[in-house]
């Protein structure tokens, strides 16, 4: 009973806290609300996990060109991009199952 009284007076607190935070911007609010987690929540909670999800979620809802990669995952995702490219040296589209040359490259 004692442990569900504070878990209920920890979610008040937690409400109000965010609810106070409503003037500030989002950001204090996901900090607060990951502080409550980490304070008052009944198990361990993996806040950089939390962060990243929340992050990941807030992206989702822009547009589906808007995607977070964590630092661990950067350099993989940046390899394609950097150093030398190989190939014919063209352009193209590819227009239903065809692909058509749209011109050179130097």
């Amino acid at each position: 009973m004692r442990m569900k009284f504070l878990f209920i007076s920890a979610l008040l607190i937690c409400t109000a806290t965010i609810s106070n935070a409503q003037s500030s911007p989002g950001s204090r609010k996901i900090e607060a609300l990951l502080q409550m987690i980490n304070y008052y929540y009944v198990d361990t909670a993996n806040e950089s996990k939390l962060a990243e999800d929340a992050i990941r979620a807030i992206l989702k809802d822009l547009d589906p060109h808007s995607v977070y990669i964590p630092a661990s995952e950067l350099k993989e995702a940046n390899e394609p991009l950097v150093g030398k490219f190989e190939g014919i040296g063209v352009q193209f589209n590819i227009f239903e199952d065809t692909i058509m040359v749209t011109q050179p490259i130097p």
